[in-house]
């Protein structure tokens, strides 16, 4: 998405730009929240130096967050000496642009102005705005594992998935709990010391199995893949995975399955609570843990991920009907 203004403009992606509200959640008892994030790009036709960056989060009418970055600070972000430049062809780009705002009032809009001067002396701006989108789940999600799981990243500002704002900006990581609550036994150096290793993965909901990747080797804790088996091609970073249609418009990926563990083929039937694969340490990925988001389309990329909520587990023994999962929360499915 781009917005053109003669000497300077900006795209942002992605395309549509949704909103992970949170007005209820289990333990830590937080207090409402939303979030969002994107990238965008600062490009010219001639060369720019940047006086200024302006966000403006709405509700509404009413402005509900306000952040202003000089030149001067905006080099100290990305780590250039000041002052920033914009050349012809190259671009200037802005990562992880995350906000997270109090959830009281609906977030409705967002608006980025650059502020740029020319070698003349003369000010050129260039803006862009878009409106926020709030997903309104449709599938009955069910986590898709036995046991109890310690989610390590979740839907909050420490998750790392938010560096790619696309697919991935609501997705989970989550691995099993054995005894004491460790994460594995012994020295943790082989695949089979790790509780998660192995374990089944669960079809979240009924749907029609989409398998995008099954032929990577595990590899061993903390070891990177072989980069032919990468393929220079980004999607199978995330190992063996597989996409669930639940419906024309909710899919649920599943990623970092083990070798050879998964066990339907493209176009057949997954029932809710049937068990698809096993959990591995494939594609990029330090240790064995299950990765889950749900997407628009089956795309990764070009679709663009939603918030999930999960329905019928529990935390710390309270029975939670449905919820979004942050991070460090220890969950378990009910039976």
């Amino acid at each position: 998405m781009s917005h053109n203004q003669g000497v300077m403009w900006l795209e942002v992606s992605p395309a549509q730009i949704f909103v992970g509200r949170y007005e209820a959640l289990p333990y830590p008892n937080l207090t409402p929240a939303q979030e969002f994030v994107f990238e965008a790009a600062i490009l010219a036709a001639v060369p720019v130096t940047i006086t200024s960056v302006l966000f403006q989060v709405y509700s509404g009418s009413q402005l509900l967050s306000e952040r202003r970055r000089s030149g001067r600070s905006l080099a100290r972000m990305i780590g250039e000496e000041s002052p920033v430049r914009v050349l012809p062809g190259e671009g200037l780009a802005l990562r992880r642009c995350y906000f997270l705002e109090p959830g009281l009032e609906k977030l409705t809009q967002v608006f980025i102005t650059v502020t740029a001067q020319t070698a003349d002396g003369a000010e050129h701006q260039a803006s862009w705005g878009a409106s926020l989108m709030t997903y309104e789940q449709e599938v009955d999600l069910r986590l898709p594992f036995q046991g109890a799981w310690w989610t390590i990243m979740g839907n909050d500002w420490t998750d790392l998935h938010k560096g790619e704002p696309i697919s991935q900006p609501f997705a989970l990581d989550f691995v099993r709990l054995g005894p004491e609550n460790g994460t594995f036994r012994d020295s943790g150096t082989a695949l089979e010391d790790h509780y998660s290793f192995g374990q089944p993965v669960l079809a979240p909901a009924d749907g029609e199995v989409v398998i995008l990747t099954a032929d990577m080797p595990d590899n061993a804790p903390g070891e990177l893949p072989r980069p032919r088996d990468l393929r220079d091609d980004p999607r199978r970073s995330f190992g063996n995975a597989l996409f669930i249609a639940h419906n024309d418009t909710e899919f649920s990926f599943l990623a970092h399955l083990q070798a050879g563990s998964i066990n339907l083929p493209t176009g057949a039937r997954a029932m809710r609570g049937q068990a698809i694969a096993r959990c591995g340490n494939s594609g990029l990925s330090p240790g064995p843990h299950l990765h889950y988001h749900l997407q628009n389309g089956p795309n990764l990329y070009v679709d663009q991920g939603v918030l999930v909520q999960f329905s019928q587990f529990r935390v710390t023994g309270d029975l939670i009907e449905r919820s979004a999962i942050p991070t460090r929360m220890i969950v378990t499915p009910v039976e």
